[in-house]
């Protein structure tokens, strides 16, 4: 049987980027359950205008 040989950097992490850079950028390294709130605070409220409006 033949021994398979593995990248030796396989489990190195890789640098951050795309979402999770953006996301250090915009609510620094340790982000608050209160910025989750106020990301999705937004979102939330077009949903909720969106759905009154449909009901008239």
């Amino acid at each position: 049987m033949k021994q398979i040989d593995h990248d030796p950097n396989e489990n190195k992490k890789f640098p951050d980027y795309g979402d999770r850079e953006w996301a250090k950028k915009k609510f620094g390294p340790n982000p608050t359950p209160a910025d989750l709130f106020y990301y999705l605070l937004p979102t939330a409220a077009v949903a909720i205008a969106l759905y009154l409006y449909r009901g008239y």
